[in-house]
This record gives C-alpha cells, structure tokens and sequence, in this order.
C-alpha cells in the first residue's frame, strides 16, 4: 500500500526511477516533497504497466493514464497504480528501457563487464 493518499483530486507525485527502483514522493497541498510520504517498487515487484487513453467525465478531453500494477512477497494479489500525466509515453518508454537493461544482467548479478558487453554485442538495441 502507498504510504499517502494518491487518489486525491490534483494531488501530485514525483517519480524517480534507477536501475534499482521506482520512487514515488507525494507532494504537499503547497506543492512541497512530504519527505515521511515516499513510496518504493523494486523492479522485481512491478508485474505489468501499459498506457490508457480515456475520456474525462463532463468533457470532449481526453485523460493519459500511465498505469503499473505492482505485487510484493507479502501480497496475494496484485495492486494498481494510476499516473494521470502528459508524460505517459515517455514513462512507458523509461520503464521498457529499464527492463531491457536489467534484462541483460544475468540473475544472480555477478556478471563481468565482459560478459556484459559480450551480451550487449549480440542483442539488438
């Protein structure tokens, strides 16, 4: 479960994403980091994400969702989460690029730079 209320209308996110996980900083009413309001995915835990185009009620506009669901060894079913955003396909795009990386890295991450450039030279980029 998120540690803030991100179904408030308006309210805003920051998100952060690495190699080792997505961050997710709620922001005050007042547009402020709440530093004791961030959420944390490992890439391992984010089971599917996708964009979503939708109509906004009372309104010819059209809403871009970026949506990823999410599922932690202490769930037993998945959990969604929903960005409204202008930025949808740029996330979508950072979250492909991320997962391909870390798909060249073997599991049990004791791979050599050797070895990574060995895979890097026979996968298409």
């Amino acid at each position: 479960m998120l540690p803030f209320d991100s179904r408030k209308q308006n309210a805003s996110v920051i998100m952060t994403i690495n190699h080792r996980k997505l961050l997710m900083y709620a922001c005050n009413t007042d547009e402020k980091i709440g530093q004791d309001q961030i959420a944390a995915f490992q890439w391992n835990e984010i089971v599917n994400y996708y964009i979503v185009d939708r109509k906004q009620k009372n309104s010819d506009n059209k809403e871009n969702l970026f949506i990823f669901e999410y599922k932690r060894s202490s769930m037993k079913i998945n959990k969604t989460v929903q960005c409204s955003t202008f930025y949808s396909l740029y996330l979508y795009d950072c979250f492909e690029r991320v997962f391909h990386e870390l798909n060249l890295v073997k599991p049990n991450n004791k791979t050599t730079a050797n070895e990574l450039q060995h895979i890097r030279e026979n996968e298409p980029v």
